[in-house]
């Protein structure tokens, strides 16, 4: 099996995005000089109170690598929905250090009279929280969103194919590159030969990407990339706090019942049996919040018109940005995932940009301004006649394993079809159909439940709690696509899309997935 170092420098897309990825690095650090903090700093988060953060460690915040995750929103677009989400890539990253403490001291305490406690040298503390500040540094705008418009290049369709990325979202592939650059390498030797520190950076790199190297190391892996990990505790509980949606996990039981523990001769993160309402607390969390927040139709729609403004540039060689490094120019035309690094949430809502060109204007002027695309069809278990399952699937498949088709995307090309046949109403950057993927609850199949007894195994949650059907329930109940598009062209893009659906997965929709849109149903 092949991994990255085997072919990043025989594969021309990846030579080719690691390249990239240097020269982002190159750009970012341009201007900046390491200066180490003569103490430790004290930073108050709204979330989870004062935290002290170490000289190496706010040297590290303060270079522009990470400063510029204070530009690029959490969850997206979500605030043009629930206004106080206005929390950053930046906040949670310091959230998530935090917690790795949280739950690296609760283990020290628990193993302080047990042969244990060598499991967790003040080494590994270190490198999981320099893991932690850097682990988000590969986001470009908009988060997630970004990503959904860059997963299906070619560099990351071959990348998430090998170690160390199989298990790795595609900004997290992105931050692995970053910290791997030649750059970067610099940087961050200064600062911990200055502070005198020693840094795993294989661990580093491989904690935020989710790969554990030696089966010895899962343990490790698991407190940055695991079922109940630092960073999922930070983003359910952020989110939640500021989308006014507030979680209830009791935590103090989840510290208090962490434990490691060897499964198929792996050392794992595992939880005594009284902690699992804790694991449960923090499924269900999830479970609550995609088809309230994440999934949230108004949300999806906002970033349906991020991506609008990025294909519109795409499709405009006159709009490409360029960035200058010394004397090389380079061209972003987003064809290369590393384009998107070199951009922040304010950069594709600046006015320069805009007045460029009418249609790009529009697009960014109706985002800024909250003219939001509005639903021409919902598409659901409960609005889909006949075999809901089959057709739902057939139609939902390409999310996991995009295709293209006449060179788009997939359903960037159900979209062009759906245009074309309502007589090209408008942009084709303001008509998409928008299939969210499935929430993954996989974790519960590699979440444990510490020995019950002498001469016990662990037990895998799944025993207990079965996710599988809840997941199925959550598809069945709550999952929805839909096709937005501009207020005034609804009608005749949802006629297109009834007989688009029709002949492409031969799917009739019930009159409720128009009376959702507050559309009366066509007639044809």
């Amino acid at each position: 099996m092949s991994t990255f170092n085997e072919i990043k420098e025989k594969d021309e897309d990846i030579r080719k995005l690691v390249n990239e990825i240097e020269q982002f690095s190159v750009w970012i650090f341009s201007h900046h000089s390491n200066s180490l903090p003569r103490a430790s700093k004290v930073i108050h988060d709204s979330v989870w109170g004062t935290h002290r953060y170490q000289p190496y460690e706010i040297a590290l915040i303060n270079t522009p690598l990470i400063q510029r995750l204070r530009q690029i929103n959490q969850t997206a677009g979500t605030y043009l929905t629930y206004p106080s989400a206005r929390h950053t890539r930046f906040e949670h990253t310091l959230g998530v250090t935090a917690q790795i403490s949280n739950l690296i001291n609760a283990l020290k305490e628990k193993f302080s009279k047990s042969s244990k406690q060598d499991l967790l040298s003040e080494e590994l503390h270190r490198t999981l929280r320099m893991a932690a500040v850097l682990h988000a540094c590969g986001h470009g705008p908009l988060s997630h969103t970004s990503e959904e418009i860059y997963r299906t290049l070619p560099a990351i369709k071959k990348l998430i194919k090998v170690d160390p990325f199989k298990s790795a979202g595609r900004g997290e592939i992105l931050s692995y590159l970053t910290i791997d650059s030649n750059c970067f390498q610099n940087i961050l030797e200064c600062i911990t030969t200055s502070s005198n520190v020693n840094i795993n950076i294989e661990l580093l790199k491989n904690s935020i990407v989710g790969y554990a190297a030696r089966k010895d190391e899962a343990y490790k892996i698991d407190m940055l990339h695991g079922p109940f990990d630092a960073d999922k505790i930070d983003y359910l509980f952020r989110d939640g706090h500021f989308s006014g949606l507030p979680l209830q996990i009791d935590l103090d039981r989840l510290w208090f019942s962490l434990d490691i523990n060897r499964v198929d001769g792996s050392q794992r993160l595992t939880i005594d049996w009284g902690g699992a309402s804790s694991l449960e607390q923090i499924l269900f969390s999830k479970m609550t919040m995609f088809p309230t927040v994440y999934h949230h139709h108004k949300v999806r729609a906002c970033d349906c018109m991020f991506k609008g403004i990025i294909e519109y540039i795409q499709n405009h060689s006159d709009l490409f940005l360029k960035r200058i490094i010394g004397t090389t120019e380079i061209v972003l035309d987003f064809k290369s995932p590393a384009h998107y690094l070199f951009l922040t949430d304010n950069d594709l809502y600046d006015w320069n940009l805009a007045k460029k060109d009418n249609g790009l204007h529009t697009l960014v002027h109706n985002l800024i301004y909250r003219r939001i695309l509005k639903r021409a069809i919902v598409i659901s278990r409960d609005t889909i006649e006949k075999d809901w399952r089959y057709n739902s699937d057939n139609y939902q498949k390409y999310v996991a394993e995009p295709i293209e088709k006449d060179g788009l995307d997939f359903y960037r090309w159900l979209a062009k079809e759906i245009w074309q046949e309502a007589d090209r109403p408008g942009l084709i950057e303001e008509l998409w159909v928008d299939c969210p993927k499935d929430p993954d609850f996989n974790e519960a199949n590699e979440t444990w439940i510490s020995p019950l007894g002498e001469g016990q195994d662990p037990m895998a949650i799944t025993e207990f709690f079965n996710i599988d059907k809840y997941a199925d329930q959550y598809k069945q109940s709550k999952w929805r696509s839909h096709v937005f598009c501009k207020e005034e062209y609804r009608s005749v893009v949802a006629e297109a899309t009834k007989k688009i659906f029709k002949k492409e997965f031969d799917i009739d929709f019930k009159p409720l997935a128009f009376h959702l849109c507050h559309l009366t149903p066509p007639s044809s």
